[in-house]
């Protein structure tokens, strides 16, 4: 059986990816939307923000009994709205930063990397964690990045 393959509308994105599906095969990673070419965001900046983030929802899904990981990217104007979904086997605790999570008795300190990337956009990472009825004390752990002016004005002749 073959994979199907993302397509994101970039290149760099769609390698990432291609590349977390290779290393956790057991997880089924879906994308809605398209990033679109006129994004303000340089490559790597949103390289680094959504690959992390996808990275630990890929991570955490292949530990969970549900190993999905959901990503939706939407506009709002030039808002853009990244949306990266995954369950848990164990409760998370996110910090008074909400940049801080411990999982699994691990601080993940990639959080603040992304939070550090979205800066200079004046972008935001809020992080939700929705418990659910597992015996696990697992649930649905949420990561949204809000970026305004993500869009650059189109170029006049």
């Amino acid at each position: 059986m073959t994979r199907r393959l993302i397509d994101t509308g970039n290149s760099g994105i769609n390698a990432v990816i291609s590349d977390l599906a290779a290393r956790y095969p057991q997880v089924e990673i879906s994308w809605t939307g398209v990033i679109p070419g006129n994004l303000a965001l340089r490559q790597l900046d949103l390289c680094i923000i959504a690959g992390n983030l996808l990275k630990n929802a890929c991570q955490a899904a292949s530990l969970a009994a549900d190993h999905q990981v959901k990503a939706g990217l939407k506009f709002s104007g030039k808002t853009m709205l990244l949306t990266v979904l995954n369950q848990t086997e164990k409760k998370v605790k996110i910090g008074s930063e909400r940049d801080n999570v411990v999982a699994n008795g691990r601080v993940g300190i990639g959080l603040g990397k992304v939070k550090s990337f979205l800066e200079p956009y004046h972008g935001r990472l809020r992080l939700t964690f929705s418990p659910q009825a597992l015996a696990s004390g697992g649930g649905e752990f949420r990561a949204e990045v809000l970026v305004p002016n993500a869009l650059e004005a189109p170029r006049e002749f």
